[in-house]
């Protein structure tokens, strides 16, 4: 059965039509579209004006609208300008710049220099008057007013903010990386260091990133690309709770989930009143509990696609600490991870053999010698399987030899490794479903991290910027563009949508300046809608930057 709704906006009443149908016995919304004000509905159905009426433009609406409602509830550009001591003349505030930097990182990445012209473009252009010249300079001059300290004012206060949405971390996910810069020197922040890109021959910026249960950027470091990630957790952990006590939260109910690579001792006896530690352990520090039979293990629970997670757990003393020890068995992570190797071992196999048959090649040539084969084999062989795949070079009577092959008894022990994961803890009460499950979401921040990765939806790459300060004002955007997306999926969770789904069907959702010549100013209509984008305009009421007065 349908009916038509009304919506009231700024003194504007708009229609959609919206059906319903039974989920699990409730009544839902299965049909949702946007019908229009009465006018525009009578003279779709009496005809009127059928022809009287000229398409003059098309623009992209539903993203920029969506990031004008995000802003709006969370008083953006309000608290950033209270942070920012600058006199507001005529113009754009720099709130106003930063806020137009977040869109151009939705929508490209694009350049600053290519920001104002998409600008222009725009929905966004077209309703709103331009002050002056929106440019590459201008963007970059109002960038400089985000120093360290603004960064850090602006982050927590978006947080208190988050928090009077009922928006409140119910644990914390730690995580860092490292993008490539296109710049070969600049102050403290850009560095060499060991990339997880893969682009060796760039100076790298680090990042570290700590976001909520709910998937919400709640705190982030900007640092030299050097940065190892131990020293970066030590230093920033008290930050990490400093802030969860201005958001009036207790850190001593939550955890903080860390990867091993931020495992330290002293880090964890210092904050062990302050917060709980949920982590993972490498395999060489409880290597028995690896060759633990899965005979011996509980099921403990099913994954959205149905596959069984086992457990094993013990108690054990680790960094001089009694904690919990939970090893997950993920088969089909043993699956992949299986599947994996033998490639790699294929792959390796063929390449040292390569390197035999150039070695005791008795032909005309130079032969290689015992440095550059051992050289090329290190290069090979990956790093997890060194101590499967073996090799020797040596000289005999014969000359430079080379031989290769695979251990199996090392193998076999690396195969009973496969789809486990050592996972540690203080919440020594935690069963052991809840212990993997938390750990499990550490997911989410690592998936927040391909999203800041180049060719993805927010990218922090490429960066230009040589000054540490621009550097930290161009990583922030990027995170709050991210915390913007975050918290539209959020708002429109019920509808189980991915968030690059969510952006996607964002992008699509348009409006068309039209020319009436019965009217004497043109006027907005919404380009025909999909369901699911009718749903999202209606959730999101993105209809509320319709009513231009600029019209």
């Amino acid at each position: 059965m349908g009916y038509i709704r009304k919506k009231d906006v700024k003194g504007y009443t708009y229609h959609y039509y919206v059906e319903k149908k039974r989920v699990n016995g409730k009544p839902v919304d299965s049909v949702h579209v946007y019908l229009g004000t009465a006018n525009e509905i009578m003279r779709k159905i009496t005809g009127s004006g059928a022809n009287e009426s000229t398409h003059l433009k098309s623009f992209e609406y539903g993203k920029i609208a969506s990031l004008l409602a995000v802003d709006e509830e969370l008083g953006f550009r309000d608290l950033v300008n209270s942070e920012i001591e600058k006199r507001h003349e005529k113009g754009f505030t720099p709130a106003d710049y930063i806020l137009l930097t977040i869109f151009g990182r939705w929508c490209g990445p694009l350049s600053k220099s290519a920001i104002g012209e998409h600008f222009k473009e725009s929905f966004l252009g077209f309703s709103t008057s331009l002050p002056h010249k929106v440019n590459a300079q201008n963007i970059i001059a109002h960038m400089e007013y985000l120093d360290k300290e603004t960064i850090r004012r602006i982050e927590t206060r978006i947080g208190i903010q988050l928090k009077k949405r009922g928006i409140v971390p119910d644990m914390v996910v730690w995580d860092t990386t490292n993008n490539y810069t296109f710049i070969d020197a600049g102050e403290s922040i850009p560095k060499k260091g060991k990339s997880k890109q893969g682009r060796q021959n760039k100076n790298l910026i680090g990042l570290g990133l700590a976001v909520s249960g709910d998937n919400i950027p709640i705190f982030h470091e900007t640092v030299p690309g050097n940065t190892h990630d131990a020293p970066l957790f030590s230093r920033t952990v008290e930050e990490i709770i400093a802030r969860l006590k201005t958001f009036d939260v207790n850190p001593k109910d939550l955890v903080i989930v860390i990867d091993k690579g931020n495992n330290d001792v002293d880090t964890f006896n210092s904050i062990k009143d302050s917060i709980h530690i949920l982590g993972s352990l490498k395999k060489n520090q409880v290597p028995d509990l690896f060759d633990v039979p899965l005979e011996k293990f509980k099921d403990i629970y099913d994954t959205h696609n149905e596959t069984t997670i086992k457990g094993y757990e013990v108690k054990r003393e680790i960094y001089g600490r009694t904690f919990s020890v939970v090893i997950s068995y993920n088969p089909d992570t043993h699956k992949r991870q299986y599947m994996t190797y033998l490639k790699a071992k294929e792959r390796v196999l063929s390449k040292l053999n390569a390197i035999r048959t150039s070695m005791s090649n008795k032909g005309r040539g130079r032969k290689p010698t015992i440095q550059s084969s051992i050289k090329k084999a290190v290069k090979i062989i990956p790093e997890q399987y060194s101590t499967v795949l073996k090799y020797k070079a040596w000289t005999d009577e014969s000359g430079n030899r080379f031989d290769y092959w695979v251990d199996e008894k090392a193998e076999m022990k690396l195969f009973k490794g496969f789809g486990k994961i050592a996972i540690f803890t203080d919440k020594l009460d935690w069963p052991m479903d809840k212990v993997a499950m938390t750990y499990n979401r550490k997911v989410f921040i690592e998936n927040d991290f391909h999203w800041l990765k180049d060719k993805l939806l927010i990218p922090v790459t490429p960066i230009w910027h040589r000054r540490d300060d621009n550097i930290r004002a161009h990583v922030l955007l990027c995170v709050m563009g991210l915390l913007f997306v975050r918290y539209l999926s959020l708002k429109v969770r019920k509808l189980g949508i991915t968030d690059e789904q969510l952006m996607s069907e964002l992008s699509k959702i348009r409006v068309a300046l039209v020319s009436d010549n019965k009217l004497k100013k043109p006027r907005i209509v919404v380009e025909e809608m999909t369901p699911l984008q009718s749903r999202l305009f209606s959730m999101l009421d993105l209809g509320r930057y319709l009513n231009i007065e600029k019209l």
